[in-house]
């Protein structure tokens, strides 16, 4: 549950930083990032988002934040590569992209064994 939790903390900082070197300028405006969301098990959002955690809409290039090692970063890849993001505004669809590559920007913390 820690690792999960750190997770979850290191997504939402990671995508808030990602968000505010779009809106400065700093990055493309092509940049999308998907919703932070919770790890409780009533958290019905995480079901209904499958994207990565940010995305170049114009490249179709992804990358993705995690602790995780080894086949982990491998099914992170397989579940992304070729599959459609979805952008929302609330729960209203902006546009769809489908990802063509992803990079995993992987965090060494409570990586595990």
């Amino acid at each position: 549950m820690a690792k999960a939790r750190f997770g979850t903390w290191l997504d939402a900082i990671a995508k808030a930083i990602v968000r505010q070197g779009r809106d400065e300028g700093q990055l493309a405006a092509t940049i999308v990032t998907s919703p932070t969301v919770g790890i409780n098990s009533g958290d019905y959002a995480a079901a209904a988002f499958k994207a990565p955690d940010v995305w170049d809409t114009a490249t179709r290039h992804a990358w993705d934040f995690m602790t995780a090692k080894g086949y982990e970063v491998i099914r992170h890849e397989q579940r992304y590569v070729g599959h459609v993001a979805e952008e929302y505004f609330g729960w209203q669809l902006r546009s769809r992209t489908a990802i063509r590559s992803l990079d995993p920007v992987i965090h060494p913390g409570l990586g595990g064994k």
